[in-house]
């Protein structure tokens, strides 16, 4: 599922996330990054997953994965926050 883009300062973001089945129950969200038509995007992902005995939340998922995207240290505080609010900011 795509939750949108956002643009700022010539970059274009992309953000998106999936979940697999109740076998495995897992969050994964993948950020993608343009910064020039002529090069391929900066693509960052991560995961998370919830044991099987859990109750199994997409919206805790896509929280918690894209958090764990930042602790990557590649996003300022201001681009966090940007798509921190892009991501609040979607339609449900």
């Amino acid at each position: 599922m795509i939750f949108g883009h956002l643009s700022r300062n010539g970059q274009e973001f992309s953000l998106k996330f999936k979940h697999t089945g109740k076998s495995q129950r897992r969050t994964f969200c993948e950020l993608k990054l343009y910064t020039d038509e002529n090069i391929e995007p900066y693509i960052f992902k991560s995961d998370v997953g919830c044991h099987s005995s859990d109750n199994f939340c997409k919206e805790d998922g896509r929280k918690k994965a894209l958090k764990k995207l930042f602790t990557t240290g590649m996003f300022i505080k201001q681009d966090r926050r940007d798509i921190w609010n892009a991501y609040h900011d979607r339609a449900n």
